[in-house]
C-alpha cells in the first residue's frame, strides 16, 4: 500500500496554482489564470538560466571554473533561502483545507512530512535551473570531470535544505514572537520584510 504521505505530496503538488482543478474545470479564467502562472514559473526559469550560463562563461574564461560549483550552490541557496523566507510558515501551517486534511484518515506526522516535501521540491525547482545550466558550460569549456558532476548532484539535492530549515525556524519565531499582538499579521508582515532586506544585505556585503 502506498504511503499516505506520499499520496499526499502529490496531490498538494498537483494543487499547486490550482493546476489540478484546471484540469478538470470548465471554467476558462481559471484555466487562464493557472496558464498564466505556469508561464510565469517558465520565464523566471529562463531567467535563472540565462544568468548562470553567463555567469559560467564569465569564471570559465577567467579560468577560474574550478569555483564554479560551490559558486552556484552558494547561490542557489541563497535564492532558496529569500524565497523560504518570503514564504515563511503559510506553506507549512496552511489553514485553507485545514478542515478537509484533518478528516482524512491519516496522521499529523504525513501530513507535515508531505507539505515539507512539497516545499523542498519546490526549492529545489529554483535551484535546478541555476546549476545545470552552469555545469553544461564547465563541462564543455574546462572539460568533463565524474568527480565534479557526482558532487555537484549530491550538493545539489542537498542545498535546499538548510536555508529551508533556517527560513522556517525564523518563521516560526517571528509567528510566536507576534502571536499575542492586536495588529499581529501587520507585524509579521514588517518583520519578515525588516528580515528578508537584512538576509540580502548581508549577502551582496558577503
Amino acid at each position: 500500500m502506498k504511503s499516505k504521505w506520499l499520496l499526499l505530496t502529490k496531490i498538494q503538488l498537483l494543487g499547486m496554482l490550482d493546476f489540478n482543478k484546471a484540469r478538470y474545470a470548465k471554467d476558462a479564467k481559471l484555466k487562464r489564470r493557472s496558464a498564466g502562472s505556469a508561464a510565469i514559473i517558465a520565464i523566471i526559469a529562463l531567467v535563472i538560466c540565462v544568468y548562470s550560463v553567463i555567469l559560467s562563461l564569465g569564471f570559465c574564461e577567467q579560468g577560474i571554473g574550478v569555483h564554479l560549483p560551490a559558486f552556484l550552490i552558494a547561490v542557489t541557496s541563497l535564492i532558496t533561502l529569500m524565497f523560504s523566507l518570503l514564504q515563511g510558515c503559510t506553506p507549512l501551517f496552511a489553514m485553507k483545507d485545514y478542515d478537509h486534511v484533518m478528516t482524512l484518515p491519516v496522521k499529523k506526522s504525513e501530513i507535515l512530512a508531505s507539505r515539507l516535501v512539497c516545499i523542498y521540491l519546490s526549492n529545489l525547482l529554483f535551484a535546478l535551473p541555476a546549476v545545470i545550466p552552469g555545469t553544461i558550460v564547465l563541462f564543455a569549456l574546462d572539460g568533463f570531470s565524474f568527480a565534479v558532476l557526482a558532487i555537484t548532484l549530491v550538493a545539489t539535492i542537498l542545498s535546499p535544505l538548510l536555508p529551508m530549515a533556517v527560513a522556517i525556524t525564523l518563521s516560526a519565531l517571528l509567528t510566536a514572537i507576534t502571536a499575542k499582538f492586536r495588529y499581529k499579521n501587520i507585524l509579521q508582515i514588517i518583520l519578515s520584510l525588516i528580515l528578508f532586506l537584512g538576509v540580502m544585505i548581508a549577502s551582496f556585503t558577503v
